[in-house]
């Protein structure tokens, strides 16, 4: 018996919805699971494929193991075939899509029924990243918020005429290290700058203003402690602009850059790669609708 589960890369924090928005993106990471008489044996293709551990500290084995640990139909051993589009440490929600893939596919395996609810709580435990988390599980445009013991998830319609151009350098920032750089308190202020812009945010997917929309990407919680460890990133974005885009931020924690414009964006689409190539960086550009549905997971016998 195997188990094969798809989990689409995410953007999150979007400007100023920092660690409630997230979306999901139509690039998706493959994971079939099967039984083995006993240990692990993982084989990777594609992104981190040089990079990623392929023995007990891989991160979909460790998610695995926390649902099977648990079961009562005991699994000795476990294989992992991983086919990976999402580029690791880059923003993109390539550790989420991992732990949920590996928390889906085992209980699946193992024959058991685990709520959406479920999942993301045993997610968190492994990382609390409950943004990137909910839109890689439920797919589109996803709220999520930390209340009443656990983490609650309100899915919201987005744009479809929006184009989300992502400009993906060759470097990685770890979140740990995204996470260390930023403040532990901030001025009320700029908690009230954020707090009007995340409501002009939801206000803009319903009614739709592009000058609202670039306000509402604004941030003053993480973005102006990040961009330093994103060669360019204010180049970039006021060479975007000019260019007719709607606005640009950091995408997850970086050092992806999430470019929202409309129309025919053919022309924005060097821009990202030639700034990054005048700070000796290698990058790519492309884009991604968002992606419907999200988590999935097939059972073959």
């Amino acid at each position: 018996m195997r188990v094969t589960v798809r989990a689409p890369a995410t953007t999150s924090n979007l400007g100023s919805g920092f660690d409630c928005f997230g979306l999901a993106l139509n690039l998706y990471n493959e994971v079939t699971l099967s039984e083995r008489p006993e240990g692990v044996w993982v084989e990777i293709e594609g992104e981190g494929a040089d990079s990623l551990p392929r023995n007990e500290s891989n991160l979909i084995y460790r998610a695995a193991m926390t649902v099977l640990s648990r079961a009562k139909r005991r699994v000795r051993g476990l294989s992992l075939r991983c086919i990976n589009r999402i580029p690791t440490a880059r923003g993109l929600g390539s550790s989420s899509a991992a732990i949920l893939c590996g928390l889906a596919g085992a209980a699946s395996l193992a024959g058991l029924r685990i709520s959406n609810d479920d999942l993301i709580e045993r997610a968190m435990e492994l990382e609390a990243h409950p943004d990137n988390l909910a839109a890689c599980l439920h797919g589109g445009f996803a709220v999520a918020c930390i209340a009443e013991g656990g983490v609650r998830v309100h899915k919201l319609p987005f744009p479809t005429d929006l184009t989300l151009i992502l400009t993906v350098p060759e470097f990685e920032v770890p979140t740990e290290r995204a996470r260390a750089i930023l403040p532990k308190e901030i001025p009320r202020g700029d908690a009230v700058f954020n707090i009007a812009r995340t409501a002009l945010f939801v206000s803009c997917l319903w009614k739709p203003d592009d000058r609202m929309l670039r306000i509402a990407l604004e941030d003053r919680l993480h973005q102006p402690f990040r961009k330093g460890l994103i060669p360019g990133f204010d180049e970039l974005a006021d060479a975007m602009e000019k260019e007719g885009a709607i606005g640009t931020v950091i995408s997850g924690s970086g050092p992806t850059v999430l470019t929202f414009a409309r129309g025919d964006v053919e022309k924005l689409m060097p821009i990202g790669p030639k700034v990054f190539r005048r700070h000796g960086i290698k990058a790519r550009s492309l884009t991604l609708p968002v992606a419907e549905p999200g988590l999935s997971v097939t059972k073959e016998k």
